[in-house]
């Protein structure tokens, strides 16, 4: 159940100490959803690190043109170029600190981590203390929640009546935990908190949330993963029109932020925190270009990606994706889908650990014995035992609790393990 569903709607509770401009499509608030699988496969996280341990992601290729390599590209006359002109340099490049008339300096710093438990957003409170301006992701939001994250941040809505309410109704206790730490978050915070996502009655966020969540055809492997391969494509273009609307809100939003409260603007520095899932990258690299007052943080470093984390990102670079990483994507889905709950259990609901854990049991396959795996079942409930015996074969088994967790995962990483910086 989405976290807009479990807090009451309170009319009265949009009396704050701060002001959300009421027009616009960035006033209105978060919308968490709950399909936990999907968002955590989708948000988490497999990247190599530098000789100083950071994780690096290349920026885009320019130029390509097919669809397998299209990437998010921002050209000169794009949002940030127009914003410029209409805010007076709210962000600018370093040859336009002048333009500001002695306005505040503007920094941008965007924390990504997977997002479907409390403990993914562990490192978040310490970021979202030490910002003046909070956005968090918030695919199709509603206004009607907007009242309530008001009502907390100022402190009018009592935070134990939002986690009676959250008990009471959220069903699955990882969700409920992440959904109240979020709360305890911005309660009593006074931070004004605003939304560039899509908003709920865009007509892309119709369509998103199903695009990988058809059905597989066993027993035909080349068939599956050219289904596979067009799921992610449209997922690719749908999400690379999502960060395009979100990076023409930024500039907009913060700057109704400023204009209506005048307690900001006598700041030396205005601090703004997104917090996105790890598959958005790209929107870092677009802001890159433009504004040099912005930085990123990973939840983990090195951050690992998923399978099908690393199809979507290469996607977004313009990257081959070859059907060796389409079939080990198919395969991290079904183990998912067999083993994900008793997985985040034994990792202790620690998304991007279940991630790696999921690689490290994959990584051994070949290409061929994955195909073999997948054919040799008529249907899924054939597919786990297939696959649990193969593994013995590799001198491998299914965890069953973190000590076998943790000595599966300080071993040392194999060749498939390793994946390009991007």
């Amino acid at each position: 159940m989405s976290m807009d569903d479990q807090f009451p709607k309170d009319e009265n509770s949009a009396k704050v100490d701060y002001v959300v401009p009421e027009s616009g499509p960035g006033e209105e608030a978060v919308r968490f959803n709950a399909k936990a699988q999907q968002d955590e496969f989708l948000a988490g996280g497999s990247s190599t690190t530098n000789m100083e341990g950071k994780t690096e992601i290349q920026e885009p290729q320019q130029g390509a043109l097919k669809p397998e390599n299209q990437s998010l590209e921002i050209t000169e006359t794009s949002w940030l170029g127009r914003l410029r002109d209409r805010f007076n340099g709210v962000f600018r490049k370093k040859q336009d600190k002048e333009s500001l008339m002695g306005g505040p300096k503007i920094s941008v710093d965007i924390f990504f981590s997977p997002h479907g438990s409390a403990k993914d957003w562990r490192e978040l409170p310490e970021k979202f203390r030490n910002c003046d301006i909070y956005i968090p992701e918030a695919i199709g939001y509603d206004k009607e929640y907007l009242n309530i994250l008001k009502g907390l941040s100022s402190g009018k809505i009592r935070l134990e009546d939002i986690e009676k309410f959250t008990d009471e109704v959220e069903k699955n206790p990882v969700i409920r935990e992440r959904n109240k730490l979020f709360a305890r978050m911005i309660y009593n915070s006074k931070k004004p908190i605003t939304f560039i996502d899509l908003p709920e009655s865009h007509q892309k966020t119709e369509n998103s949330d199903n695009l990988l969540s058809q059905g597989f055809k066993f027993g035909d492997f080349p068939q599956t993963l050219e289904s596979l391969k067009k799921s992610f494509l449209d997922f690719h273009y749908s999400n690379r029109e999502r960060e395009e609307y979100m990076v023409t809100q930024l500039g907009p939003q913060v700057e109704a932020i400023l204009k209506a409260n005048p307690n900001l603007k006598r700041k030396e520095e205005i601090r703004v925190l997104l917090s996105l899932g790890a598959e958005h990258t790209p929107l870092y690299h677009s802001l890159k270009k433009e504004n040099a007052q912005i930085t990123r943080e990973f939840s983990s470093s090195p951050f690992v990606y998923p399978f099908g984390g690393e199809i979507i990102r290469r996607y977004a670079f313009g990257r081959t994706v070859d059907d060796q990483l389409l079939g080990r994507a198919l395969t991290e889905m079904l183990l998912d889908r067999a083993f994900g709950p008793e997985f985040q259990q034994i990792t202790e609901y620690d998304s991007e650990k279940t991630m790696r854990l999921e690689r490290r049991l994959i990584s051994p396959f070949s290409q061929v014995e994955l195909k073999n795996i997948f054919e040799g079942a008529s249907n899924f409930n054939e597919w786990p035992r297939l696959f649990v015996s193969e593994l013995s074969k590799k001198g491998l088994r299914i965890p069953y609790s973190k000590e076998e967790v943790d000595e599966l995962l300080a071993k040392p990483l194999m060749p498939q393990d390793k994946t390009p910086q991007l």
